[in-house]
């Protein structure tokens, strides 16, 4: 969950307005007017414990922004009571400070300056409060858990019938073929491998088609098995550089750097005297795959459904985003990985 400058301050400009009100408010149920004094001391206090409570609850939200619906449910209850106590916590620092900042007039002790009656009055005042705002935020989260999995669960289908659609359609089991009954009578022991990878590429696809995350390393012998295919049929036209340090500490979405691979493939042409050069590594979390531009000049216009599907699918499990960039030399995407705990 991520927050620009224009977020921070339409935050809080909303917290010090809502503030302001409910102040107003409570000084006229309780006073019959509006005191100058005790309406200040209570916008004070309601304004920072409030804030101060949000950003606390952000945190929460942090946190359980990418569990699922049975991982919320099962921790709901002691968060909303360690909530409430964190709440009160800052609402006691908050009513204490202001109570000692308006009332002392002295460098005494803040024992001494502090009115208990007024802070145990206020926190009585403001707990319920803050008990009801915290079971209607983790309601709220758990909702947002509830959608967010519907919402995955329909990517998954999509992704499914996309994979099955693109890997398996008779384009590629032609090609494919193709260039197994050639290597077949012309070199046996490349057909035995080339039937290997291809065997080895379905059968990730189905082991890892329900799966949210997998290994970067797994991902990436994948991504091997799937170009070499490639390059049997394209000889030296095509060539891939792969330069990642301890794979094996990173998750990934599954398939997603073969989709940035086939696209590649497919957008741009090769020759030996002009190969299509793909780079895959790793930058601060993030992988990054890019190709030297070699645009076909009889491309039909994409739709680039295989990106959007892919985008969707990473901010659902990652709440993250795809980032693509062109220049004149190059087409460059950044995909989202987790590093593991």
């Amino acid at each position: 969950m991520e927050f620009r400058v224009s977020h921070i301050i339409k935050f809080t400009l909303t917290y010090l307005l809502g503030s302001f009100l409910f102040a107003i408010i409570t000084s006229l149920v309780l006073y019959g007017n509006v005191r100058l004094f005790g309406t200040s001391l209570l916008f004070t206090i309601i304004f920072f414990t409030a804030y101060l409570s949000a950003i606390f609850g952000i945190l929460f939200f942090r946190y359980f922004a990418l569990k699922s619906q049975k991982q919320i449910a099962r921790k709901i209850i002691p968060a909303v009571i360690l909530f409430w106590i964190g709440a009160l916590f800052i609402a006691t620092i908050v009513i204490s400070l202001v109570e000692y900042l308006w009332q002392s007039k002295s460098n005494a002790s803040i024992i001494y300056e502090l009115n208990f009656s007024d802070l145990l009055h206020a926190l009585k005042a403001l707990g319920p409060w803050i008990f009801v705002s915290s079971i209607i935020f983790f309601y709220v989260l758990w909702r947002k858990g509830v959608s967010r999995e519907q919402k995955l669960r329909e990517k998954l289908l999509i992704f499914k019938y996309q994979t099955l659609k693109n890997q398996v359609n008779p384009h590629f089991l032609f090609n494919s073929l193709n260039a197994l009954s050639s290597l077949i009578n012309i070199d046996p022991v490349k057909a035995d491998r080339f039937t290997n990878k291809l065997s080895e590429v379905y059968r990730y696809i189905l082991l890892n088609e329900d799966k949210h995350l997998v290994p970067l390393d797994a991902e990436l012998d994948f991504v091997k098995d799937y170009f070499e295919l490639q390059k049997i049929r394209d000889e030296e036209k095509i060539l891939l550089d792969i330069k990642i340090e301890n794979p094996e500490n990173y998750f990934i979405v599954p398939v997603s750097v073969q989709v940035l691979l086939e696209n590649a493939l497919k957008h741009n042409s090769a020759t030996r005297n002009t190969p299509l050069k793909i780079k895959i590594f790793e930058d601060s979390e993030c992988l990054i795959v890019s190709n030297n531009l070699q645009q076909k000049t009889n491309l039909e216009s994409s739709s680039k459904t295989g990106l959007k599907n892919l985008n969707e699918r990473i901010k659902l499990i990652l709440n993250r985003e795809l980032i693509v960039s062109e220049n004149r030399d190059e087409f460059i995407v950044s995909i989202p990985i987790k590093q593991k705990q």
